[in-house]
């Protein structure tokens, strides 16, 4: 079987998301090179799934 945990995370709207240097490598390139203001993905997904 397979459990699930439900984990949420508010981060300050001006702090920038991005992914860690330390995963990336060759085998695993950055997918996401843009940085995103976390107010601006948090509008984003809102947006996405019709909240706003």
């Amino acid at each position: 079987s397979r459990y699930s945990i439900p984990f949420f995370l508010h981060p300050n709207p001006d702090w920038f998301i991005e992914t860690l240097s330390t995963c990336i490598d060759d085998d695993h390139p950055n997918l996401y090179p843009e940085a995103i203001m976390a107010d601006d993905f948090l509008q984003q997904r809102l947006y996405e799934i019709k909240l706003l």
